[in-house]
Parts: C-alpha cells; sequence; structure tokens
C-alpha cells in the first residue's frame, strides 16, 4: 500500500497485498442428428463423453493475464496424453467458433467457484470422424490452446468416440475459478504508522461474478470505515469508491497482475478512517477480494492514496 501526502514523500509498502485464487476446467461432449433440411433434432442428443477434466496449458494460464482465451473449440484424433507445456492437438480434425450458448454461474456451497459454461457446434460434417482429443483455445485452428483433453468415458478412462457425416456435434466446456478458502495474512509498513497487519480473503463467493470471463482485470475498490466481511459477504461501515485504476503490463510466467487504485484528495475519506477495502474486478468476472486492515489508516483531504492489490491464479 502506499499513501501520498502533499509535498512529503511516498510511503512504500514492505509487503504488497496479495491473493490467489485457482482454475479447473471440465468437458462434456455430446452429438445431435440433423432433419432433411440441415436442423439439429433436439430429441436426437446423445452423450459421448459425460463431464471430465482437462489440462490448462502454461500458455493457456499466461493468456489469462493479456487477452481471450475461449474464443474457439478444436477436436482431434491424438491419443498421446495432455501435458501443460501442450500448445495444439495432437492430430487436428476440425475447429470451431460457433457458441450455442454462455452461461456464467456460482456455486452456492463450499468449495465455492463461478463457472462460465459455453456449448461450441460443430456443424455436420466438420467433425466426422473418430475422434479421442479436444481443446479449448482462441483461435478454431493453430497451436493456441488454453485447455486440453483426452476424450474420457464414465470410468475415466480415454476412449474414442464416433461422429458421423450427418450429426452435429456439441463440445461443452465449464472452466471454473474457485474462491479462495482460506484467508491469507501479511503486512505492510506505513511511515509514521508502523507495521500493519492486514487479512486478505475472497468476497461475496456465491456471485456469479466469480466466473472466469475474459480478459483478466479489475477496474475500482471500494474502502470501508468496517471490517471484512463472511467470504459470502463484503466489508461494512461507511464506504467511499471511485479511484483511478492502472495497472502495469502483464509479465509472461508471472500468472499475476497488479491493480493501483489511487484515491484523490475528495476520494476515500470515511468517518473513523479506513479499516479494510474491496477490490472489483471488470466486466464482472474474475471474483472480488476484500482486505482488513489491523490497523486504522487515517486519510483526509489533505492526502491522496493509493491501494496496491496482486491477484495471482494456478491451477487447481
Amino acid at each position: 500500500m502506499i499513501i501520498h501526502v502533499p509535498n512529503k514523500d511516498i510511503i512504500v509498502p514492505k509487503d504488497p497485498l496479495s491473493i490467489q485464487s485457482e482454475i479447473a476446467g471440465f468437458y462434456k461432449i455430446e452429438k445431435l442428428s440433423v432433419d432433411a433440411f440441415g436442423n439439429a433434432i433436439e430429441a436426437s442428443r446423445e452423450v459421448l463423453a459425460d463431464w471430465f477434466p482437462n489440462i490448462i496449458t502454461d500458455q493457456g494460464l499466461n493468456r489469462i493475464g493479456t487477452a481471450t482465451w475461449n474464443l474457439a473449440c478444436q477436436v482431434g484424433s491424438g491419443t498421446a496424453t495432455p501435458l501443460v507445456t501442450d500448445t495444439g492437438l495432437q492430430t487436428f480434425i476440425a475447429g470451431t467458433t460457433t457458441v450455442q450458448s454462455s452461461v456464467v454461474s456460482a456455486q452456492g456451497s463450499p468449495p465455492y467457484y463461478g463457472a462460465q459454461t459455453r456449448t461450441y457446434r460443430f456443424a455436420a460434417g466438420v467433425a466426422a470422424g473418430n475422434l479421442s482429443e479436444v481443446g479449448i483455445g482462441w483461435l478454431s485452428t493453430g497451436s493456441n490452446l488454453f485447455s486440453r483433453a483426452r476424450i474420457l468415458d464414465g470410468s475415466s478412462n480415454p476412449t474414442t468416440i464416433t461422429v458421423l457425416v450427418t450429426e452435429v456435434l456439441d463440445v461443452t466446456y465449464e472452466p471454473r475459478n474457485y474462491v479462495p478458502s482460506v484467508d491469507v495474512t501479511g503486512n505492510f509498513t506505513v511511515t509514521g504508522v508502523g507495521n500493519i497487519g492486514f487479512t486478505a480473503r475472497g468476497a461475496s463467493a456465491t456471485d456469479s461474478l466469480w466466473a472466469p470471463v475474459g480478459v483478466h482485470t479489475y477496474t475500482n475498490a471500494i474502502v470501508y470505515a468496517g471490517s471484512i466481511g463472511a467470504v459470502t459477504g463484503i466489508p461494512s461501515g461507511a464506504s467511499s469508491a471511485g479511484a483511478t485504476v492502472t495497472s502495469p503490463s502483464y509479465v509472461n510466467n508471472s500468472l499475476e497482475r497488479v491493480f493501483n487504485y489511487a484515491f484523490s484528495l475528495s476520494q476515500g475519506n470515511v468517518t473513523g478512517g479506513i479499516s479494510s477495502f474491496l477490490a472489483i474486478p471488470g466486466n464482472n468476472s474474475w471474483g472480488q477480494f476484500q482486505f482488513g486492515f489491523g490497523t486504522v489508516i487515517s486519510k483526509t483531504s489533505a492526502q491522496t492514496l493509493t491501494l496496491s492489490f496482486r491477484h495471482s491464479w494456478a491451477r487447481r
């Protein structure tokens, strides 16, 4: 945390305010017959492979920090075991950018997570053949996969599915962003105040804003006079928002982003001082985080305040 008092030195933090969430993903694969006009017959829907897990690639984890990563689906016939170093399918057959549906949701009980469930459609004949691997990425061809998986049967064994030229293929992918299950604690130093402890915790855990949608970004923060709430809640007390947000460019392989919230002379001034703050995600995604301070930070209209928040992510 940095507090800037006009005409005085910037106060540099000893440690950053940091917290991490974890990402996982699951696939479901179905096929449908088509009528004489080429329209999918919903009553013919057949599950070829029910929900099974994936490998999120190294380049996929990095993509989270820079750009959209789930624009396309690819299928292939490769049988190699997926590795985190994979960038594409082993044996590509077809790809699509057609999204039949996209729904964001949240798990209402522990373990809490937000999900974005997307169904990608391959028109009849496009993905015909024997399929044994699947991937999600940002292009329908090439080595740009966020996720790769061997297609698994109900016993979690690798399997091969068959799609006819007269059948439509639907691949549903559900990435999940898990809310941290335990608090994170740390310390930072404020000149004139001393060493301050902080507690970092997820917030609004049952809200779909935890769904991993689009580019990872945070766009605002709110400071509060009260303490942080439960993982399903937010801080309490008088509040003030409207900070200007800046963020350094993503550093490859860091798997973290830092967001700096600058409160002007007229912002962040709450009666009783600042006891906590809430980081607000952009595009209603990637979750909220709340930070409570062991010592109240007094900010007046004669001071500016910059809160620095670092969010990191990893495979679950």
